[in-house]
């Protein structure tokens, strides 16, 4: 769900890092997320807009999302 109140549902391909950023860039957390579907907890993130970006050796993805 976007906006997210506790979790955010991703399904990837292949596995990937996650860098989580706030809107002015500054990098909050890094996360390896495994291909498939899985759940990326967001307790520790306030309620605001972030980025984001799903990276591996090929692909850069970067998706905005709101923490409700």
């Amino acid at each position: 769900p976007n906006p997210a109140d506790d979790y955010l549902v991703v399904e990837l391909a292949n596995s990937m890092n996650c860098l989580i950023l706030s809107q002015d860039g500054r990098l909050i957390d890094s996360r390896f997320v495994p291909s498939g579907k899985s759940e990326l907890k967001l307790d520790l993130l306030s309620p605001g807009i972030y980025w984001f970006q799903f990276n591996n050796e090929k692909v850069t993805h970067i998706v905005k999302v709101i923490v409700k």
